[in-house]
């Protein structure tokens, strides 16, 4: 079982509800969700950010690595009666994913889990219809602090201007960042804020 699995039932706080309300609120500034019937959502947890998307697109496909949230988040599925929803497993940095497209992708606190995120945000690109939307929300480059050593990530945030260097080189254009949250927390006995960012592109 993975540290993800173990979590998954206790997962949902007040903290990442309202910060998952935050980002979903500023998606909803930078994207013209009006328009959007077809959602991607990787690393989705337990669904908390897509599901605070308003309005909510009639069709969405959220994706994670662990079974647990993935249980969670089709719990959470079908007591909304989303039928045109579903979750599935799906490693988007090994796999190519569907065939179908999307209009937004969208990612809450996923991306510092991946190695290699120019070749993440490339399939990304590859995932979205003509005039499609990224919206991936993750933390600034807090050098190690926000997460303790057992924590597995393969970044510790990330230099906003490399991220829109990554994104322009896989084709996305129109980036803009914006700071929809921040989170406060102890490290060391001290209390530090940590500003998470939105970048949209399209």
């Amino acid at each position: 079982m993975s540290t993800f699995d173990s979590k998954a039932a206790g997962w949902d706080d007040d903290a990442k509800r309202a910060r998952a309300v935050a980002v979903a609120r500023a998606i909803g500034e930078a994207v013209p969700l009006a328009g959007v019937t077809d959602l991607f959502e990787f690393g989705c947890g337990t669904g908390l950010l897509s599901l605070a998307l308003d309005p909510r697109p009639p069709r969405a496909l959220l994706t994670d690595t662990s079974a647990g949230m993935l249980e969670v988040v089709r719990g959470k599925l079908a007591a909304a009666g989303l039928t045109g929803w579903e979750a599935s497993s799906l490693d988007l940095t090994a796999e190519e994913g569907p065939e179908a497209r999307f209009d937004l992708v969208v990612s809450l606190l996923a991306l510092h889990h991946v190695h290699d995120v120019p070749a993440l945000l490339a399939r990304f690109r590859r995932l979205l219809r003509p005039g499609g939307w990224v919206a991936l929300s993750d933390l600034d480059d807090d050098e190690g602090q926000f997460h303790d050593a057992h924590t597995h990530r393969h970044h510790d945030g990330f230099d906003r201007a490399d991220l829109a260097g990554w994104l322009a080189d896989a084709g996305f254009r129109d980036v803009t960042f914006s700071t929809p949250h921040v989170v406060t927390k102890a490290v060391d006995g001290v209390t530090r804020d940590f500003p998470l960012f939105l970048v949209a592109a399209r």
